[in-house]
Protein backbone atom coordinates (compact mmCIF):
# COMPACT_ATOMS: atom_id res chain seq x y z
CA UNK A 1 0.00 0.00 0.00
CA UNK A 2 1.49 3.52 -0.37
CA UNK A 3 -1.02 6.59 0.93
CA UNK A 4 -0.33 9.88 -0.72
CA UNK A 5 -1.33 13.28 0.27
CA UNK A 6 -2.29 15.89 -2.37
CA UNK A 7 -3.28 19.27 -1.58
CA UNK A 8 -6.12 19.86 0.33
CA UNK A 9 -7.38 16.25 -0.23
CA UNK A 10 -6.75 13.39 2.71
CA UNK A 11 -5.41 10.51 0.93
CA UNK A 12 -4.96 8.58 -2.38
CA UNK A 13 -4.04 4.81 -2.07
CA UNK A 14 -2.23 3.03 -4.83
CA UNK A 15 -2.57 -0.97 -4.10
CA UNK A 16 0.51 -2.59 -6.23
CA UNK A 17 -0.09 -5.70 -7.97
CA UNK A 18 -3.80 -5.93 -7.11
CA UNK A 19 -3.28 -8.02 -10.70
CA UNK A 20 -1.20 -10.12 -12.14
CA UNK A 21 -0.25 -9.79 -15.71
CA UNK A 22 -1.97 -12.64 -16.62
CA UNK A 23 -5.43 -11.55 -14.80
CA UNK A 24 -4.77 -7.89 -16.82
CA UNK A 25 -4.43 -9.61 -20.28
CA UNK A 26 -7.54 -12.23 -19.75
CA UNK A 27 -9.85 -8.63 -18.49
CA UNK A 28 -8.21 -6.48 -21.36
CA UNK A 29 -9.13 -9.20 -23.50
CA UNK A 30 -12.84 -9.51 -22.54
CA UNK A 31 -13.26 -5.85 -22.48
CA UNK A 32 -12.31 -5.42 -26.15
CA UNK A 33 -14.07 -8.13 -27.68
CA UNK A 34 -16.90 -7.21 -25.83
CA UNK A 35 -16.57 -3.26 -26.54
CA UNK A 36 -18.99 -3.36 -29.48
CA UNK A 37 -21.92 -5.06 -27.41
CA UNK A 38 -21.42 -3.41 -24.26
CA UNK A 39 -21.55 -0.01 -26.41
CA UNK A 40 -25.04 -1.51 -28.43
CA UNK A 41 -27.12 -2.01 -25.18
CA UNK A 42 -27.64 2.08 -24.76
CA UNK A 43 -26.17 5.12 -26.24
CA UNK A 44 -23.29 7.42 -24.70
CA UNK A 45 -24.38 9.14 -22.07
CA UNK A 46 -20.83 10.86 -20.75
CA UNK A 47 -19.66 14.16 -22.39
CA UNK A 48 -16.28 14.14 -20.56
CA UNK A 49 -14.96 11.75 -22.94
CA UNK A 50 -15.10 11.00 -27.12
CA UNK A 51 -17.90 10.52 -28.78
CA UNK A 52 -19.71 6.86 -28.35
CA UNK A 53 -16.86 5.77 -25.41
CA UNK A 54 -17.22 2.92 -23.66
CA UNK A 55 -16.66 4.73 -20.52
CA UNK A 56 -20.34 6.59 -21.60
CA UNK A 57 -22.18 3.14 -20.76
CA UNK A 58 -20.58 3.43 -17.39
CA UNK A 59 -24.34 3.06 -16.02
CA UNK A 60 -25.62 0.31 -18.25
CA UNK A 61 -23.08 -2.58 -17.90
CA UNK A 62 -21.32 -4.05 -14.68
CA UNK A 63 -18.40 -6.18 -15.48
CA UNK A 64 -18.79 -8.23 -12.09
CA UNK A 65 -22.04 -10.05 -13.56
CA UNK A 66 -19.42 -11.34 -16.43
CA UNK A 67 -15.92 -12.95 -16.51
CA UNK A 68 -13.88 -10.46 -15.13
CA UNK A 69 -15.59 -10.87 -11.85
CA UNK A 70 -14.16 -14.25 -11.32
CA UNK A 71 -11.14 -12.03 -11.08
CA UNK A 72 -11.89 -9.48 -9.10
CA UNK A 73 -14.62 -9.82 -6.70
CA UNK A 74 -12.34 -12.06 -4.37
CA UNK A 75 -10.03 -9.35 -4.11
CA UNK A 76 -12.25 -6.33 -3.79
CA UNK A 77 -14.17 -8.46 -0.90
CA UNK A 78 -10.70 -8.49 0.74
CA UNK A 79 -10.13 -5.12 0.71
CA UNK A 80 -13.49 -3.63 1.23
CA UNK A 81 -15.61 -6.38 2.80
CA UNK A 82 -19.11 -6.80 1.99
CA UNK A 83 -19.62 -3.86 -0.06
CA UNK A 84 -21.99 -2.82 -3.35
CA UNK A 85 -19.80 -2.18 -6.72
CA UNK A 86 -20.24 -0.48 -10.04
CA UNK A 87 -17.36 -1.89 -12.38
CA UNK A 88 -17.28 -0.09 -15.87
CA UNK A 89 -14.33 -0.25 -18.32
CA UNK A 90 -12.72 2.43 -20.38
CA UNK A 91 -10.91 2.31 -23.60
CA UNK A 92 -8.98 5.31 -24.69
CA UNK A 93 -7.30 5.51 -28.16
CA UNK A 94 -5.03 8.16 -29.85
CA UNK A 95 -6.44 11.22 -28.62
CA UNK A 96 -8.69 10.34 -26.49
CA UNK A 97 -8.98 10.90 -22.55
CA UNK A 98 -11.25 11.84 -20.14
CA UNK A 99 -11.39 15.47 -18.73
CA UNK A 100 -11.74 16.55 -14.99
CA UNK A 101 -13.85 15.43 -13.34
CA UNK A 102 -15.31 13.44 -10.14
CA UNK A 103 -18.10 10.89 -9.04
CA UNK A 104 -19.85 12.56 -6.29
CA UNK A 105 -22.40 14.87 -7.17
CA UNK A 106 -23.44 16.03 -3.52
CA UNK A 107 -22.30 18.54 -1.57
CA UNK A 108 -22.42 16.90 1.80
CA UNK A 109 -20.09 14.33 3.35
CA UNK A 110 -22.90 11.82 4.06
CA UNK A 111 -22.68 11.28 -0.16
CA UNK A 112 -19.45 10.01 -0.13
CA UNK A 113 -18.20 7.03 -1.68
CA UNK A 114 -14.92 5.72 -2.42
CA UNK A 115 -13.64 4.92 -5.81
CA UNK A 116 -11.04 3.08 -7.29
CA UNK A 117 -9.46 3.10 -10.73
CA UNK A 118 -7.72 -0.43 -11.88
CA UNK A 119 -4.57 -0.02 -14.65
CA UNK A 120 -5.15 -2.97 -16.46
CA UNK A 121 -2.60 -2.01 -20.17
CA UNK A 122 -1.46 0.33 -22.54
CA UNK A 123 0.83 3.79 -22.05
CA UNK A 124 2.05 3.64 -18.47
CA UNK A 125 3.87 7.48 -19.38
CA UNK A 126 0.27 9.21 -19.89
CA UNK A 127 -0.71 8.64 -16.65
CA UNK A 128 -3.53 9.58 -14.19
CA UNK A 129 -4.18 12.96 -12.92
CA UNK A 130 -4.74 13.34 -9.47
CA UNK A 131 -6.27 17.03 -7.95
CA UNK A 132 -3.63 18.52 -11.00
CA UNK A 133 -0.86 15.91 -9.88
CA UNK A 134 -0.18 13.39 -12.74
CA UNK A 135 1.16 10.10 -11.67
CA UNK A 136 2.45 7.51 -14.25
CA UNK A 137 0.55 4.40 -14.21
CA UNK A 138 1.56 0.85 -13.08
CA UNK A 139 -0.33 -2.39 -14.83
CA UNK A 140 -2.21 -4.07 -12.72
CA UNK A 141 -2.20 -1.13 -9.76
CA UNK A 142 -5.58 -0.25 -7.97
CA UNK A 143 -5.83 3.29 -6.78
CA UNK A 144 -8.47 4.24 -4.25
CA UNK A 145 -9.70 7.86 -3.59
CA UNK A 146 -12.89 9.69 -2.43
CA UNK A 147 -15.75 10.25 -4.60
CA UNK A 148 -15.21 13.79 -4.69
CA UNK A 149 -11.64 13.78 -5.30
CA UNK A 150 -10.66 15.64 -8.72
CA UNK A 151 -9.09 13.06 -11.29
CA UNK A 152 -8.41 12.63 -15.38
CA UNK A 153 -6.28 11.07 -18.10
CA UNK A 154 -4.65 13.08 -20.32
CA UNK A 155 -5.03 12.28 -23.94
CA UNK A 156 -3.79 9.10 -25.45
CA UNK A 157 -0.78 10.58 -28.07
CA UNK A 158 0.16 6.92 -29.05
CA UNK A 159 -1.53 4.38 -31.19
CA UNK A 160 -1.38 1.51 -28.06
CA UNK A 161 -5.12 1.49 -26.59
CA UNK A 162 -5.07 2.79 -22.92
CA UNK A 163 -7.32 0.40 -20.66
CA UNK A 164 -8.48 0.65 -17.69
CA UNK A 165 -11.51 0.09 -15.14
CA UNK A 166 -13.51 1.82 -12.71
CA UNK A 167 -15.13 1.45 -9.68
CA UNK A 168 -17.88 2.99 -7.31
CA UNK A 169 -17.89 1.78 -4.04
CA UNK A 170 -20.53 1.34 -1.42
CA UNK A 171 -19.17 -0.14 2.49
CA UNK A 172 -21.32 -1.93 5.06
CA UNK A 173 -21.04 0.66 7.16
CA UNK A 174 -22.64 3.09 5.01
CA UNK A 175 -25.55 1.21 4.46
CA UNK A 176 -26.88 2.83 7.88
CA UNK A 177 -26.42 5.89 6.10
CA UNK A 178 -29.58 7.89 3.99
CA UNK A 179 -28.41 9.16 1.60
CA UNK A 180 -26.23 6.63 -0.02
CA UNK A 181 -26.78 7.21 -3.51
CA UNK A 182 -28.23 10.66 -5.12
CA UNK A 183 -31.48 9.14 -6.26
CA UNK A 184 -31.63 6.28 -3.79
CA UNK A 185 -32.10 6.13 0.28
CA UNK A 186 -31.14 2.26 0.51
CA UNK A 187 -29.13 -0.50 -1.08
CA UNK A 188 -31.89 -2.46 -1.92
CA UNK A 189 -33.59 0.37 -3.59
CA UNK A 190 -30.30 1.24 -5.95
CA UNK A 191 -30.32 -3.04 -6.87
CA UNK A 192 -34.01 -3.20 -7.37
CA UNK A 193 -33.80 0.05 -10.03
CA UNK A 194 -30.55 -0.41 -11.29
CA UNK A 195 -29.62 -4.35 -11.35
CA UNK A 196 -27.28 -4.31 -13.74
CA UNK A 197 -25.78 -1.14 -12.73
CA UNK A 198 -24.99 -2.38 -9.12
CA UNK A 199 -23.45 -5.46 -8.15
CA UNK A 200 -23.54 -6.18 -4.04
CA UNK A 201 -20.75 -8.35 -2.95
CA UNK A 202 -21.23 -10.52 0.25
Amino acid sequence: YLIMDLGNYSWLTFIDDFLNPQECDSISKYILDNEYMVKSLGPDIYPKTSDDSLTGRYSIFNYLYHPPGKILIPKLKNIFGDCLVQCWANIFRVGEGIEEHFHSTRPNNESKFLVANLFLSGPEDIGTTYNGCNIKNKRGTLSIFMSDYWHSVPKNTTFQSRISMAFNIYEKNQFLNTPVSDRYATIDEMLKYHPKRYYMIS
